[in-house]
């Protein structure tokens, strides 16, 4: 019998078979679901992976032959509309005020 651990960073949580120390008999397959909350994304699966199918799925499975430690892996997504909302405006603002101060100059 082996110790499978599960736990997650910030940003959301193993759905299957859950988070915490679960008990396998050695060969067992188990599966892993890691799901994300609203505004990140999985990144994948670190710790003792040796065995797990494929580190970045959100879905996946694990063979349990020995004790294991394993964390799904969460990041803040990109809001990449915001972003280059701002910058647009930065350059608007940057294009206003130089075309400003040039006929300013030209004026005086």
């Amino acid at each position: 019998m082996y110790d499978l651990t599960i736990d997650s960073t910030a940003g959301g949580s193993v759905t299957t078979p859950g988070e915490g120390i679960f008990i396998h008999n050695g060969g067992t397959e188990v599966r892993l679901v890691a799901e994300p909350d609203e505004g990140y994304r999985f990144v994948n699966w670190t710790g003792d992976v040796a065995t797990i199918a494929d580190v970045n799925a959100t879905s996946t499975n694990i063979t349990v032959d020995d004790e294991y430690s394993i964390t799904a892996n969460f990041k803040a997504r990109v809001n990449r509309a915001l972003i280059g909302g701002i910058i647009a405006t930065v350059v608007a603002v940057g294009l206003l005020a130089f075309f400003f101060l040039r006929r300013r100059r030209r004026a005086a």
